[in-house]
């Protein structure tokens, strides 16, 4: 037998280790054949010892060899005839008439110990190949001279393609008295050789391509500390992240220290039990990879016993079953969670068997509810414990639950063990399970719902006459926002049946956004437990209009403290809101007017009194006798005093205009360049008239287009620009003051900017009002009227422009000037 691995095996790079695993093999079965060898000689021997026992005492030691007793007698006797006809070179003749030898082979008869199903021969000459013509005139010559013992081998191979090995062997001398009948013949097939050597091979072939698809690997290891490798398969990569070459050569990697620590204890534990009982075993247990990944491993193993029969080393296979362990696990946690669920449910679950009746489990809320514990209901049906109220309804209910499968939410009164009746909402359906059907029934106790809404129907009964006597929309929800009643006010003043609004809530009348705020408000008033008023505009559905709703809510309680409900009170209150908006409109102008009459009195008193004063009293003092140039110092102030007077009643009469609408705009094209020349002229006198000589001025010029037209009313914007190019004169003591601009598509916005003593943030909202000023003091350093920004806020408005500041106090003023649409395309 050939022992050499055929193609590519499972153990193919594994070098020595893997070698001396084969070569441990190969002993084996040379083992084998030597026993094959010995048990064949000690057949020989008892056969060369009793010549003459035609009984068979051999046996063949494999199906594709068989054992014939040879009778040579009429072979001896021809060679005889030629040698005593003068024949004496026997090889000569037979190699000249090579007929004569397959002749010869014709009168050796075979008589068979055992024939194969394959070999049927009768006479050597079944076996003749020309090729043996050597061989077979040697054996006959042997004969004719009459040799002692007779051992030869030839290899033959019939006309059929068929190859054989045939030994003779026979002590001629014991053998010659009686005719040479015994001559023992051992005929070995080699075909059936070739067969079984080709079969082995296509098993090795076949066991590789095995190993390769096994899911996990297999092995063999010592039974030492370590579990050290002697073999193992490629795939053993895929499951621990090794390599074989790792667990054969590593010594840092061995089966036992890939083994999960917290595992460790019983795998050995286990090997070490089953290893000594010389079974079979299988176990589970937790590995880490070579990237310190768990896996759950499974493993069949068995002993391997030496001489002495005691266990040198173990083999078998392992499998990564991570994945069903995981689903073993995941189905466990199922099972319990179904488990508690089961057992921890509020309603009562009850398994029944569907044709006995019989409880066959039942959870503790079916206990708590019908005060039959475990002990009692064990074996019993619910018939058995009389828990029907109505014996009928327990008919209706299987007809449905057979006719259906399922019954759902169905109310019917039960009998406790108590003797109490409770109101049971029942739903079933049928389960199959092996050869049987069960009933799955869950049980809701409401009893104490029904109680509850047994009472609110008295109470709402009673409700129902009280709201109605009410003259406003009354209305009433229960914790959750669910409109429970209304009266009939309601329904009349919205259009809406009382059906339509009970079982509703707010979200189904109004947008979300004021649903969300009308339950903010009643959780507002739940939380602070009494009653809330609030006001809010809604739509009226039936005629689109904007209502104001007024709304006071407060909770309702029950005897006993609980939180039943909400109850609203509402009323339509536009018309009284509007009367209330007139009368504050009308209180506010009033006020206004007062503040401005005030305003308008203290400033006069006080801006009309200083240039008169001057203009009197300077003009008092001129007589005839006085000095030219002292004269006309006088006349001098009292002409600026004047102007200064003219000034502020041309801003009265100005903003008297505005305020009356009586000003008209009169709009005109004109350059943007002739307007800053404008500017920059009266901000330079401006400056002048000051004597603020540490003042510095600039005006912004068109620079790219210097053609560029304006279409507004030219003298209501200078007399805007004039205004807040006089104020920042008038608020700078150094420093610079400009005018620039820039346009935006057909927009035009200046700036007027200073840097002078700024205006705080909180005064800024009312320097646009009249008589209003950043500093209101009697003792404050600038004089002025309050007029001159609320007459450019005025103009602005008129021009359909926007006007506006930004400061900060000490930080000088920025007044900007926007004036839409007015700049002119080319």
């Amino acid at each position: 037998m050939d022992f050499k691995s055929g193609g590519k095996g499972p153990t193919e790079g594994l070098d020595m280790k893997t070698r001396e695993f084969e070569i441990d093999l190969l002993k084996k079965e040379i083992d084998k054949y030597k026993a094959r060898v010995a048990k064949l000689e000690q057949q020989a021997d008892r056969l060369n010892s009793s010549p003459t026992n035609t009984e068979p005492v051999m046996e063949a030691t494999e199906s594709f060899t068989s054992l014939y007793w040879a009778d040579f007698t009429v072979m001896y006797q021809e060679l005889k005839k030629l040698e005593d006809a003068g024949i004496a070179d026997l090889d000569r003749y037979l190699l000249e008439f090579p007929a004569k030898i397959e002749g010869l082979l014709k009168t050796v008869c075979l008589t068979p110990w055992n024939k194969t199903k394959k070999l049927q021969a009768e006479n050597l000459a079944y076996f003749y190949n020309p090729i043996l013509t050597a061989e077979l005139i040697a054996l006959m010559v042997h004969l004719q001279q009459e040799g002692e013992v007779l051992s030869t081998k030839v290899f033959s191979q019939t006309c059929a393609n068929e190859l054989w090995q045939i030994e003779l062997n026979a002590d001629l001398n014991g053998q010659r008295a009686t005719g040479l009948q015994y001559i023992r013949v051992v005929v070995t097939d080699l075909n059936a050789h070739l067969e079984e050597k080709q079969a082995v091979a296509e098993g090795r072939q076949h066991l590789s391509r095995l190993l390769k698809n096994l899911q996990g690997f297999v092995y063999r290891c010592r039974y030492d500390d370590d579990y050290s490798t002697l073999f193992i398969t490629d795939s053993a990569y895929d499951v621990t992240g090794f390599s074989a070459n790792e667990f054969l050569y590593d010594p840092t990697v061995s089966f036992a220290k890939i083994i999960h620590p917290d595992d460790v204890a019983y795998v050995r534990s286990t090997v070490e039990k089953s290893l000594k009982k010389s079974t079979k075993f299988y176990l589970e247990y937790r590995i880490l990879t070579k990237e310190k990944q768990v896996k759950w491993v499974g493993e069949h193993c068995i002993g391997i016993l030496d001489e002495r029969g005691e266990v040198v080393a173990f083999e078998g296979s392992v499998l990564d079953i991570t994945q069903r362990k995981q689903s073993d696990i995941s189905l466990q946690e199922t099972e319990e969670r179904f488990h508690n669920v089961f057992e921890l449910s509020p309603t009562a679950i009850i398994l029944t068997d569907l044709h006995s009746g019989i409880i066959l489990a039942a959870n503790e809320a079916f206990e708590r509810i019908t005060g039959w514990d475990k002990a009692s209901y064990a074996g019993k049906s619910k018939e058995d414990l009389d828990v029907w109220h109505n014996p009928g309804d327990r008919v209706v209910f299987m007809k449905e639950l057979q006719a259906r499968g399922r019954v759902e939410n169905h109310e019917y009164k039960l009998v406790t063990r108590s003797g109490a009746v409770r109101v049971i909402l029942m739903s079933a359906s049928l389960l199959k399970e092996h050869n049987r059907t069960l009933v799955m029934s869950v049980w809701t106790d409401i009893t104490a719902q029904k109680e509850v809404a047994e009472g609110f129907k008295k109470e709402r009964n009673f409700l129902d006459r009280i709201i109605e006597t009410i003259p406003e929309s009354v209305w009433i929800k229960d914790n959750n926002g669910v409109y429970i009643n209304c009266n009939r006010h309601l329904e009349q003043y919205f259009g809406v049946r009382k059906e339509d609004v009970i079982g509703k809530t707010d979200y189904d009348f109004a947008r979300l956004s004021l649903a969300r705020e009308f339950r903010m408000k009643d959780m507002a008033a739940v939380k602070s437990g009494k009653p809330i008023r609030h006001q809010d505009w809604i739509i009226h559905p039936a005629d689109g209009r904007n209502i104001l709703w007024e709304t006071i809510k407060s909770p309702m309680y029950d005897s006993e403290g609980n939180l039943i409900g909400l109850l609203g009170v509402s009323r339509d209150i536009t018309e009284m809101k509007n009367v209330e908006q007139e009368l504050i409109r009308a209180k506010n102008l009033a006020e206004e007017a007062s503040r401005l009459k005030s305003a308008f009195l203290a400033t006069m008193s006080h801006e009309l009194r200083t240039p008169l004063n001057a203009i009197i009293g300077f003009s008092g003092l001129i007589d005839e006798e006085m000095p030219k140039e002292q004269i006309i110092e006088l006349v001098g102030i009292v002409n600026d005093s004047g102007n200064h007077l003219l000034s502020i009643i041309e801003d009265i009469f100005e903003i008297a205009l505005l305020q009356s609408k009586g000003a008209n705009v009169e709009r005109e094209e004109f350059s943007l360049l002739s307007l800053c020349d404008s500017m920059k002229y009266y901000l330079e006198a401006e400056i002048i008239k000051s004597e603020k000589g540490n003042l510095n001025f600039n005006v912004q010029e068109p620079d790219q287009d210097r053609k560029l037209r304006l279409y507004t009313d030219k003298n209501k914007v200078l007399q805007i620009l004039s205004n807040l190019v006089s104020n920042a004169v008038k608020y700078s003591d150094e420093g610079l003051v400009s005018m620039t601009f820039r346009i935006e598509e057909q927009d035009i916005v200046f700036c007027v900017a200073d840097q002078g003593i700024g205006i705080a943030e909180e005064k800024q909202k009312f320097i646009f009002e009249r008589f209003r000023q950043a500093d209101e003091s009697h003792t404050r350093e600038y004089g002025g009227v309050g007029l001159g920004l609320a007459i450019c806020k005025e103009v602005a408005e008129l021009l359909d422009s926007e006007i506006w500041v930004e400061s900060e106090l000490g930080e000088g003023a920025k007044f900007f000037f926007r004036m839409p649409g007015v700049v002119l395309k080319n």
